[in-house]
């Protein structure tokens, strides 16, 4: 695993995902079970998905029912994301990155992307295929670098007079 993840603070036991994956109807590849129980979720350190800068995962979905858990973002997304996903973390921007099952595969789901058109929506032409499997997808989320840019110079900045009166702040003309 390329990042730090801090677990959540309740881990399933295997009973649990059991019970969890037999509620959902679905059979849970065996690298997800495994990071469910190490984990339960959890906030990972700032990061990318290798060379796919707008994928950034913000938390891992445990199953305890919390609001950022699986079923409640399934709820949340109902309708709207492909069946047979399930949702394994938040992204940036309101994005979802998504476990198909019982394949295992992991893609990203933009719901800028998405069809409007419910009649029409299958909740797939949102999805971007990402990796094989989730153990591929942990291992290629990488620590996002934010290093300073070299050779920029500020040109000019304009603060709403209003603002800098509030704060005291001194404008040049």
């Amino acid at each position: 695993m390329g990042i730090l993840i801090q677990p959540n603070v309740m881990k399933p036991t295997a009973s649990d995902v059991g019970q969890f994956a037999r509620s959902m109807g679905v059979r849970l590849p065996s690298d997800y079970v495994d990071f469910l129980m190490e984990f339960g979720g959890g906030s990972p350190e700032d990061n990318i998905y290798g060379s796919e800068s707008r994928v950034s995962v913000s938390g891992f979905c445990g199953i305890d029912g919390s609001p950022g858990s699986v079923q409640n973002v399934m709820a949340t997304y109902k309708g709207r994301i492909p069946e047979r996903a399930i949702p394994i973390a938040e992204a940036a921007g309101g994005n979802l990155v998504l476990l198909r099952v019982p394949e295992g595969s992991v893609c990203f789901w933009d719901h800028e992307r998405e069809a409007f058109d419910e009649a029409h929506s299958t909740g797939n032409e949102a999805c971007t295929d990402l990796a094989t499997s989730f153990s591929e997808f942990i291992d290629n989320l990488v620590p996002m670098r934010n290093e300073p840019a070299e050779n920029v110079q500020v040109i000019s900045t304009k603060v709403d007079p209003a603002f800098a009166a509030k704060f005291g702040l001194n404008q040049r003309k």
